[in-house]
């Protein structure tokens, strides 16, 4: 049995038909569409490269003059404000408030037993109350019109904080409120959780006038805790008082009730019933009585509480003279000045260079600019010049 031979391989063709044979045929090159750009018309895209160290120091050093110069001038401004500002002293003092005594406590346990509230004795005598009462107006106003004495430069001065203050105001109304705020604005006022003590300060132009304006405001703080205290002794006495008139009247009720029992009844002892009338009347007597006796204490306790003149405040520190002048802060602030300095010539420094990075871009850009709104506004008048010239 014998095999087939082999076919013989055709030898005809070229080499170029055989390579067509394996290799695929390339894809007919496609028409641009005519709504897509041309490619040659778009602007390469620069590659945004991280800002290095180096190109932070090359601005810096790019605007040295910039961030020398104006720290250097922040800081003899500073220097010079500081040499030509006026000496301030602040005087200190203390104090701590008197919590409710005694008396107080009686009357309010007497109005409690009558089944109405008159209001707390010790209300409004914490620490934090007296911050506030010291920088509110019921205590600033006054001290503004008090008149004080002052030697700010070795001359004596007297008058109210309005004129010592130098405001200058377009009326009295508004230069008022300018010396408010400047007072208030020199007034400390700090308190201790532990030992319930208010601190005290004040700041002025002179020791003299620092001393005066601490002590006339612990005056118009224990004046106006006395007022206060005073205002409701006279409330609780009129109250007691016209509640006593209406004790008294059913005291006279319940004994003359009493007594018509008696006149009628002589032999009351004899009778169950009339044991218990009397028995119940003498109770109701006896009741309104006791009521009667404690309206007539709590009313002779306002009526001394209305008169009382006793210090509401203990002075633990009595304000005096400052010594020494308060520190003027100049090493502190010169730093400050030299850093905001340098930081804000930095910030300059940064925007300077972006707004000239940003006109050098728009100098390269700007003849493209030209040619593309040449074009657009072509398109605009004639739109199908762009369409026909993609077709062919």
């Amino acid at each position: 049995m014998t095999l087939p031979e082999p076919r013989p391989e055709r030898s005809g063709g070229s080499a170029a038909d055989r390579a067509s044979v394996f290799d695929p045929q390339p894809a007919p090159p496609q028409e641009p569409s005519p709504l897509e750009p041309d490619p040659s018309e778009v602007a390469p895209q620069p590659a945004h490269d991280s800002i290095s160290l180096i190109e932070i120091a090359n601005v810096l050093l790019r605007w040295r003059w910039l961030i020398v110069t104006l720290p250097f001038g922040l800081f003899l401004l500073t220097v010079v404000a500081q040499l030509l500002r006026a000496p301030q002293y602040t005087a200190a003092a203390s104090f701590m408030p008197q919590r409710s005594d005694a008396t107080a406590r009686n009357l309010g346990s007497m109005a409690a037993q009558l089944g109405i509230r008159i209001g707390n004795e010790g209300q409004g005598e914490s620490p934090a109350f007296y911050t506030e009462l010291i920088t509110s107006r019921a205590i600033l106003v006054p001290a503004l019109e008090s008149r004080y004495t002052s030697t700010p430069e070795g001359q004596e001065v007297s008058g109210t904080l309005i004129e010592l203050y130098d405001v200058e105001a377009e009326t009295e109304a508004l230069r008022r409120d300018a010396a408010l705020r400047a007072l208030r604005d020199n007034i400390g006022v700090t308190t201790s959780s532990a030992t319930d003590i208010v601190h005290l300060s004040v700041t002025a132009d002179s020791p003299e006038l620092s001393q005066q304006i601490a002590a006339r405001i612990l005056e118009l703080v224990n004046q106006f805790n006395l007022e206060t205290r005073q205002s409701r002794a006279t409330e609780e006495r009129r109250f007691i008082e016209e509640r006593m008139a209406e004790a008294q009247t059913q005291l006279r009720d319940a004994e003359d009730g009493l007594q018509r029992f008696l006149q009628r009844n002589r032999d009351f002892r004899n009778s169950p019933e009339l044991g218990l009338l009397h028995g119940r009347l003498e109770r109701e007597v006896g009741m309104r009585q006791q009521v009667f006796n404690t309206l007539a204490q709590a009313y002779e306790q306002a009526r001394i509480e209305e008169v009382r003149n006793t210090p509401v405040i203990t002075i633990v520190e009595p304000p005096i003279q400052p010594a020494r002048r308060d520190a003027r802060g100049t090493v502190v602030r010169v730093i400050l000045a030299l850093a905001t300095g340098v930081m804000v010539a930095a910030a300059i420094a940064f925007l300077l260079e972006f707004l000239r990075h940003g006109r050098r871009q728009e100098e390269r850009g700007y003849p493209e600019f030209q040619r593309l709104r040449r074009e657009a506004r072509e398109d605009l008048v004639r739109p199908w010049r762009r369409f026909h010239a993609r077709v062919r």
